[in-house]
């Protein structure tokens, strides 16, 4: 089978060194003998520009689209287009798996993929999202709000990406996302979602304000970025994961450079056994 994985809106392929889905392809080839395409689209760009490049990655390594660039030419032909080809996306990455998917898109891909997984993908948004667009009723929230704020600016200066991308997070935008581009009726759809760590803090410090401000708006678990409910999407798995957003890729941002105690590599191992049978 061919695995495409598709990063979230804290995107990279590779940062100083570190993969951003750590091992999981090393680990998915050995345990699979599976075509991987690791596909790297602009970090803070909106979905559909995301998807677009998202979409010419995947023709590009099936050998439907020939290469233009020195980058394409490494991705080109990587995956077996007499394979099926799955989707393996996390956070924002499983909005532009959707996009491309779905019929609404005149370019969409579902001729060439067989399913989507989406890791913690908020499709009905995140209260993070929404106070950065200015949603929150910040004279209630002012001095969480700033918390927050100042939290995860710090996340974000790190990885040095900008917050421009957030917009397409917040439950407004996801709302108008849905509707319009619905799930292509051949295709399936799969789902799960992170519920913090099963001990001690939930979340990486980083995350923990966040954290504590989405339990507080929807009353419910999420990995520090999204919750529960919005991470559930298609046929969801009812086991969250025990991990915070960046465990899930297989990171701890308490030690950064370093894998988390979650054995993420082992859950991916899960979902590709299951992808195998479709």
């Amino acid at each position: 089978m061919n695995l495409v994985l598709a990063h979230g809106y804290l995107g990279f392929t590779n940062f100083l060194h570190i993969d951003y889905f750590r091992g999981v392809k090393q680990d998915l080839e050995k345990n699979f003998s599976a075509k991987i395409l690791i596909t790297k689209v602009d970090p803070d760009d909106s979905v559909e520009k995301r998807g677009a490049q998202l979409r010419r990655q995947i023709l590009v390594a099936l050998g439907k689209t020939p290469p233009t660039n020195a980058e394409e030419n490494r991705l080109a032909q990587t995956l077996d287009p007499n394979r099926k080809t799955h989707i393996i996306a996390h956070s924002m990455g499983g909005l532009d798996s959707r996009f491309i998917l779905s019929p609404a898109n005149p370019e969409h891909l579902a001729a060439h993929v067989a399913s989507v997984t989406t890791i913690s993908t908020p499709h009905r948004g995140s209260p993070i999202a929404d106070w950065f667009a200015g949603h929150l009723d910040e004279k209630r929230w002012w001095l969480l709000n700033w918390w927050v704020e100042r939290q995860l600016h710090k996340i974000l200066t790190t990885l040095g990406i900008s917050l421009e991308g957030l917009q397409n997070l917040t439950t407004v935008s996801a709302a108008s996302f849905n509707q319009k581009y619905v799930d292509h009726p051949q295709m399936r759809y799969f789902s799960v979602a992170g519920a913090g760590r099963a001990s001690g803090r939930p979340t990486a410090n980083l995350l923990y304000p966040a954290y504590k401000y989405i339990n507080q708006k929807t009353s419910e678990a999420n990995d520090g970025l999204v919750a529960l409910s919005s991470a559930k999407w298609g046929e969801f798995d009812s086991q969250p994961w025990p991990a915070d957003h960046v465990e899930e890729v297989g990171h701890d941002l308490d030690h950064l450079g370093k894998a988390g105690a979650f054995d993420h590599l082992a859950k991916y191992r899960e979902l590709a056994a299951r992808l195998q049978n479709i």
